[in-house]
């Protein structure tokens, strides 16, 4: 008859443990800090895919993506089942303002690692923004994002106010989950850029409630540096260039590891659809890729809270309300005056993802800690029995 009194004593003292244990490792990732800058990663290394020529130039087609990266001193895998939700759709949404610059209004621009000529890239042509923005390929980026003004021919300016990556059904989120953004720039520099997580979508996969007004996350160095000086965010950096395998072959997956490669930018002026002749297009040397991981409920997420995406934005784009992000025409918030120097953000094309950590040793050990104290005490109260 004591057999099932001891059971029901040993699952007490197991359940005692493992929130002993949960509590523990809560604590220790809440008094973290709020944007997480990616201090490491791996990657897949060069895929070489068949070549192709769009607006002039040929692209070798290379792919590269990222296996798992280390943000805040936690692991994040991109190949373990289940860990990585992609975003059912990506959408470019602008304004139908002109902006202030003599340049196409209906413009997307590519970054893509340079090939052996100014009309050869190593990375992949992708047919439309949404391809782009949703393929993971670290060698191609969307380039200068948000700039509506400026001059000159290194100045790319379009009419895109805001990228939205939307999971149609909604995602149950997790508030350890995170979003990796990963941007390219030169070496001492990095670009400033809005964040903010939707909560619901009408019929057409349009935003129509945030959560929040999100975050501003700032780029190191500060203005004195090359920033611009303008942001009240977190004040939160980017990691350092991370090394990549930068393909080196027009064909063969050759490469060598650095953190600096060319880079070459092409403007394509029929929206979403990567095709045509490139009205615009210049090299860029020296430039690498640096990460930031922001947590969901530093967005303001709780615990098996439904959402629906999360949107990028300029930096300059000045909500006060959460529903002032809902319409991306309202000028008065999102700015049709953003600068050279505030729009231009490259991020690559590892967007659309919500990322689940794997857990720490750390918490593993915690939990062992916590069992093996419930069943010490248990030990200890049986043998006074």
């Amino acid at each position: 008859m004591t057999l099932p009194r001891q059971f029901h004593r040993f699952k007490f003292a197991l359940w005692r443990g493992f929130l002993l244990a949960f509590l523990v490792a809560g604590f220790c990732s809440i008094s973290r800090a709020q944007v997480l800058p990616v201090t490491a990663w791996t990657t897949t290394g060069i895929i070489d895919n068949t070549d192709s020529v769009s607006g002039g130039i040929t692209f070798y087609n290379k792919y590269e993506t990222i296996s798992s990266f280390t943000a805040g001193g936690e692991t994040y895998s991109l190949t373990l089942s289940g860990n990585t939700s992609i975003a059912d759709h990506a959408y470019v949404r602008r304004s139908t303002a002109t902006p202030t610059a003599t340049a196409n209004i209906n413009a997307l621009h590519i970054m893509t690692v340079s090939g052996s000529s100014g009309t050869t890239v190593q990375g992949q042509y992708y047919p439309t923004a949404e391809n782009l923005l949703l393929s993971g390929n670290i060698l191609t980026t969307i380039a200068d994002a948000f700039t509506n003004t400026g001059s000159g021919s290194s100045v790319l300016v379009s009419n895109v106010e805001r990228l939205d990556f939307v999971w149609s059904s909604g995602y149950l989120a997790n508030p350890t989950d995170v979003i990796a953004v990963f941007n390219v720039d030169a070496a001492t520099t990095q670009d400033d850029f809005r964040i903010a997580i939707f909560t619901s979508i009408d019929g057409s996969n349009t935003p129509t409630a945030y959560v929040s007004t999100g975050l501003v996350i700032n780029t190191i160095p500060p203005a004195s540096s090359g920033g611009d000086g303008t942001d009240t965010g977190t004040g939160a950096d980017y990691g350092d260039k991370l090394a990549a395998q930068y393909p080196t072959g027009t064909t063969g997956t050759a490469s060598t590891t650095t953190s600096l490669s060319n880079w070459r930018i092409a403007g394509y002026s029929n929206g979403d659809n990567l095709s045509g002749a490139v009205y615009a297009g210049f090299s860029s040397t020296n430039q690498g890729i640096g990460g930031a991981a922001i947590r969901l409920s530093d967005l303001g997420i709780t615990t098996s809270q439904v959402i629906y995406g999360y949107s990028l934005m300029g930096p300059d784009v000045s909500p006060t309300l959460a529903s002032d992000l809902v319409s991306w025409t309202n000028s008065s918030v999102f700015l049709t005056t953003t600068t050279d120097s505030q729009g231009t953000a490259d991020f690559t094309t590892f967007t659309g993802r919500f990322i689940k950590p794997v857990p720490e040793p750390s918490t593993y050990g915690a939990i062992l800690m916590g069992v093996g104290l419930a069943a010490y005490a248990l030990r200890r109260r049986l043998g006074r029995r």
